[in-house]
């Protein structure tokens, strides 16, 4: 794969947004891509996904001038003309109002469900529409916090102790009682995740028996199955940003997040209203250590089938073991945001990372679906 751009296309698409909690956040992602992408000289098409799931294009001077205002993220208003995707291979793009808009290349940027599970890549895909990250299989089984665990476990790294629960399965079954779940973990302090999810929406920290079952309901309205995992007592926390370039899968330097005494752990609002946690990169790790955290987060990226761009988190326990979190296949990508912060340290700025990921798509020819799956 190249970062560098052979064909020039016409237009270039951004789609933002979404129906899940991280609506905000995506737009967030999508005005610093926008800038980026507009610096380099590239028409641009943006297509936001309301929170009704309504595709509507959204003028580039609105995505560009998204912020926070008041504690709340931005939005799509939906109120721009209609779009469809053009379901024909031989002549990819999109369908705005009533016209068709050829489209070289797509930025997906949705954040979480719908649009980082392999959802909006098989839509593409089936579009004959070359788009930026991971494809439809990896797309799912990284957001599948179980899948990706039990892969990344059966490879021989440290994954923690967890259990799924299916919580239609529990409400069908009589026999279901929450407590076998806290005495699976002899009593200790637990998180409550969604399976498929990001930026801390749907989970609980609990520490008696007796806030679980809120815990296990307040998830289940993010997603039906759960993730119920042992708290790692004083972690401390790693992240690491992959991206594909010429010379191969390449690791950023090893961040650590340091989380406001304030906050019990890296929730939401510590992640983007409150200014909770701060960004230490390069960790403070001896070399070798920090070489094999780096080499550890492109083994997981390789077993995942990942491609282009991630960010994989690790804890490090008071045994000094490393333990594999998660993998986001569609990080935060603000000039802020962790993953462009690290790639920063390590000498690439925020828009010849947009370079990068552009001339990797552009690169894979859409004449072969292997490319693109």
């Amino acid at each position: 794969m190249s970062g560098d751009i052979a064909f020039v296309p016409t237009t270039v698409g951004i789609i933002f947004g979404g129906v899940g909690p991280e609506h905000g956040v995506s737009c967030l992602s999508a005005r610093s891509i926008a800038r980026a992408i507009e610096e380099q000289g590239f028409k641009l098409l943006c297509i936001g996904i309301s929170t009704s799931g309504k595709w509507c294009v959204v003028p580039s001077e609105v995505v560009k001038n998204y912020a926070i205002v008041g504690g709340s993220l931005p939005g799509v208003s939906a109120t721009g003309k209609p779009v469809t995707v053009h379901l024909d291979p031989n002549s990819p793009g999109f369908v705005v109002g009533a016209e068709f808009m050829p489209c070289g290349v797509v930025f997906p940027i949705v954040h979480g469900v719908g649009g980082e599970d392999g959802q909006l890549q098989g839509l593409l895909q089936s579009a004959g529409i070359t788009y930026v990250g991971s494809g439809i299989e990896a797309s799912a089984i990284g957001l599948n916090k179980v899948t990706a665990k039990r892969l990344v476990r059966s490879s021989g790294i440290e994954t923690g102790e967890w259990l799924s629960v299916n919580t239609l399965e529990a409400s069908e079954n009589s026999q279901f009682d929450s407590t076998r779940v806290w005495s699976h973990f002899g009593g200790s302090e637990l998180f409550i995740k969604p399976v498929s999810g990001g930026s801390s929406a749907g989970i609980t920290l609990v520490k008696e028996q007796g806030e679980l079952d809120f815990a296990l309901a307040a998830a289940t309205q993010v997603s039906e199955l759960l993730i119920v995992e042992k708290r790692i007592i004083k972690p401390r926390e790693f992240e690491v940003a992959i991206l594909e370039t010429d010379l191969g899968v390449q690791a950023s330097p090893v961040g650590e997040i340091k989380v406001h005494p304030e906050f019990e752990f890296y929730d939401f609002q510590a992640k983007y209203l409150s200014h909770g946690a701060e960004l230490i990169t390069p960790a403070k790790l001896e070399p070798d250590f920090a070489d094999h955290i780096r080499s550890t987060a492109i083994e997981v990226f390789r077993i995942l089938g990942c491609r282009d761009y991630a960010r994989v988190d690790f804890f490090l326990d008071e045994d000094s073991q490393l333990i594999f979190n998660e993998i986001n296949t569609v990080p935060g990508f603000t000039s802020i945001s962790m993953f462009s912060r690290m790639w920063a340290a390590g000498g690439i700025d925020f828009p010849d990372l947009v370079h990068q990921l552009l001339g990797n798509a552009l690169a894979r020819s859409t004449s072969n679906p292997e490319e693109n799956s």
